[in-house]
């Protein structure tokens, strides 16, 4: 299965030349500039140049013209609860779905309508023509970016966990003056609205209760806010259609706000062809071992942020229809199993998580546990030797019923936002038969930078090839003790060059100034290295790099996820400070294996529902000192160095989470905001003998 617009990769990978040295471009403290060694083309263009892709507009159009009748955008209907209370939905178990063709026409009465309200000049008026969407994962998003595409608008995502504060910064920032709103947000939007001087008009995705909407109109009368439903402006736009205004690929598409630590997020400004080009690179290599049309990928990552949009925008140029979960995170596997995804989407975090359970059954002294060491250890064998990840008896007898949990269709996990550990991304690859790819990018970079090749046996702690839309090269970090002469290789930050790289932050040259520089290099703040197969390998980032009182550096993120397989630990967060000579951290434990080791530990029984027993058991010694164990043990595993270790740490029950502020939607942790909240603990973790 495959698109008009991606070129074949050769049947044959070449994995000791992933990538190849730009002739004369190596200057004194960089390398060379490395690019894509498959498809040498730079830049990435499409496979067929009668049918020239450059913008969103043309990644859909690629199977909205070859094949109108398949689906395209699918969702599990609600059959009770209230959409303003999202805790009391239950929902079907099937996808109910829009072909590319209704899709198509709801594009346009939705863009027809929005682009009446600009010529009425009551949207509109800022620098640009913004238009805000609060809502999760969910079809309508889709179809109103697409309006927004067809129509030459400029779409910004807002997003709950970015906190209202944010949300407020954003919409003043980019001059919102429509922002599509699902009822979950509607109460905040309804207390932001007299703090938005430019809002005009606010649509409601959802249909509200009678009451909640005549309260929502007369609230905002106030502030001479207009108040549409989705419904009636999309029937406002196919009375009145409106021919599209169709993008160059030099239109800006979106300003997508960066869920970084700081109070006001940057806005990342991206152009169609800094979108098309990177979805273009990543569809590369994909190929697919069912026969059948129109294969599924499930969306859950959030569509505020760029990888999410990057992999939505792939799965228009490969054909494939989009089931969005149903915004219960605790259901996803639900939707998983009703869905049967080919694509499954994913961050370290969610990987780890599934490889912990899988640790637990492997640790069973039982037969049980004995037969699954047998079986993994013979596959993950044959996946570090040729790449393999089947094996015909064990996948019959065990194997296939795992892969059962993520739908038994999934060909390829796909991995982003930090490194995956090497032991749980080979575990994976065995366990669920499948690819499981590494990618490297940011949202300056459109989320392009690097992934790893299908089945390549040695690519576990790298993120593999360069993308055939961006160029990069390392540059030395004197600072950190890196250079781009180090051997057996070459050490520096990583710089990207290309189409995928952003225009510019917005509003703020300074910033911009400060991390592209004047040849169009953007400065990452990651540190990379070059492997001898020429595959990209990051292991360092400029910024969470501290230094120990005898000299040592520590990346704080590399030793974080140097404990990803220690069972015990949901969530580590790991502290350092230049006048102590060892690490500290925070430590959310995994509820049911901390109870299971705090039974064992303590002789007595301690579920992970009963807070008092779990907080007991956080602050015990004895329980503490086996944790310890385990953390060292886990240790050796990722060889993490002796000043590398956590040598005290606190037990935290409460997890860091988008809803207390301490993690980015991106699952990334807010450093700054969770040592200002724990600043208490972590000073008595140095100080309390």
């Amino acid at each position: 299965m495959s698109s008009v617009t991606v070129k074949p990769w050769p049947e044959t990978l070449p994995y000791n030349a992933q990538c190849y040295e730009v002739p004369e471009t190596r200057k004194p403290g960089q390398t060379s500039h490395y690019r894509n060694g498959i498809i040498r083309e730079f830049p990435v263009s499409g496979a067929d140049p009668t049918q020239p892709v450059t913008t969103i507009y043309d990644c859909f159009e690629v199977t909205h013209k070859a094949h109108p009748d398949y689906k395209c955008l699918g969702y599990r209907p609600v059959l009770s609860g209230n959409v303003e209370d999202p805790p009391t939905l239950e929902f079907a178990r099937e996808y109910i779905w829009q072909t590319y063709a209704e899709v198509a026409q709801r594009r346009l009465n939705i863009g027809s309508a929005i682009q009446a309200l600009f010529d009425e000049g009551v949207a509109g008026g800022g620098q640009l023509p913004t238009v805000g969407t609060w809502t999760i994962n969910r079809p309508e998003w889709e179809l109103i970016d697409m309006a927004l595409n067809a129509y030459s608008k400029v779409g910004v995502a807002l997003y709950s966990t970015l906190g209202k504060d944010a949300v407020e910064y954003i919409i003043n920032h980019s001059e919102i003056t429509i922002v599509f709103v699902a009822a979950r947000n509607m109460e905040t939007m309804l207390n932001l609205a007299p703090k938005c001087s430019n809002l005009r008009v606010i649509v409601s995705i959802d249909i509200l209760n009678q009451s909640s909407e005549e309260r929502v109109r007369e609230e905002l009368k106030k502030y001479d806010i207009r108040f549409l439903t989705l419904e009636e402006l999309e029937a406002s736009g196919k009375s009145k259609p409106l021919p599209p205004q169709l993008p160059s690929p030099d239109t800006i598409a979106t300003i997508c706000y960066s869920s970084g630590t700081t109070s006001n997020p940057k806005g990342v400004v991206l152009t169609h062809w800094n979108l098309t080009s990177s979805a273009i690179a990543f569809s590369q290599g994909f190929t697919f071992a069912s026969q059948e049309p129109n294969l599924a990928l499930i969306s859950y990552l959030p569509l505020a942020h760029i990888v999410g949009r990057i992999v939505e925008y792939t799965a228009f140029l490969l054909g494939l229809k989009i089931g969005y979960y149903s915004g219960d995170p605790l259901k996803l596997i639900e939707d998983c199993q009703i869905l049967k995804p080919s694509i499954f989407p994913a961050v370290p975090r969610i990987l780890n998580r599934i490889a912990m359970r899988m640790q637990a059954v492997k640790a069973e002294a039982s037969l049980k546990g004995l037969v699954f060491r047998l079986a993994l250890g013979t596959k993950v064998a044959r996946v570090q030797r040729d790449g393999y990840a089947h094996h015909w008896f064990w996948d019959l007898l065990l194997f296939n019923k795992l892969k059962a949990v993520l739908g038994g269709k999934v060909e390829y996990i796909c991995s982003g936002a930090a490194p995956v550990v090497p032991d749980v991304l080979y575990m994976l690859r065995a366990s669920f038969g499948c690819e499981v790819l590494e990618g490297w990018g940011l949202t300056e970079t459109c989320g392009a930078g690097a992934r790893s090749l299908p089945r390549d046996p040695t690519s576990a702690g790298t993120v593999g090839i360069v993308s055939n839309n961006a160029e990069v090269k390392l540059v030395d970090v004197p600072s950190l003790g890196y250079s781009t002469k180090d051997k057996p290789n070459p050490r520096g930050e990583l710089c990207v060059r290309g189409p995928s790289v952003f225009q510019e932050y917005y509003k703020e040259p300074g910033l911009t100034a400060q991390v592209k520089d004047a040849d169009g290099w953007f400065h990452t703040g990651d540190v990379g290295e070059v492997d001898n197969q020429m595959r990209i390998k990051v292991i360092d980032r400029v910024k969470n790099v501290m230094k120990l009182s005898q000299g040592e550096y520590v990346a704080v993120e590399k030793v974080e996820n140097g404990y990803a397989t220690c069972p015990v630990i949901a969530q580590l967060f790991v502290y350092g400070q230049s006048s102590q000579s060892y690490l500290v951290g925070l430590l959310v434990p995994e509820p049911p294996a901390f109870a299971k080791l705090a039974t064992q530990v303590l002789g007595k029984q301690v579920t992970k529902e009963n807070t008092d027993e779990m907080k007991a058991a956080s602050t015990d010694d004895r329980v503490k000192k086996e944790v310890a164990n385990l953390m060292d043990a886990a240790t050796k595993e990722s060889g993490l160095q002796g000043f590398e270790k956590v040598k005290k740490f606190e037990i935290i029950l409460e997890p860091f989470s988008t809803d207390n502020g301490m993690m980015t939607p991106t699952f990334k942790l807010r450093r700054k905001e969770i040592e200002s909240h724990y600043k208490d603990s972590l000073s008595a973790l140095y100080h309390d003998n």
